[in-house]
């Protein structure tokens, strides 16, 4: 099976994903003054890559 993607490491990709997507939008839906420096900054830039499609 040289060159090919088993199951085990497509279900870990999806996970990876998933978990990075869960995260997103966990600070996404927080209120700005409870957010550190770091996550503040982060959600503005989340809130400027969307656009009427991806919303």
């Amino acid at each position: 099976m040289k060159g090919r993607v088993t199951y085990e490491q497509l279900n870990a990709a999806v996970q990876n994903i998933n978990t990075a997507v869960k995260a997103k939008y966990k600070i996404l839906r927080q209120p700005l003054k409870s957010l550190g420096d770091h996550s503040r900054k982060l959600q503005t830039r989340f809130k400027e890559q969307e656009t009427k499609d991806t919303k």
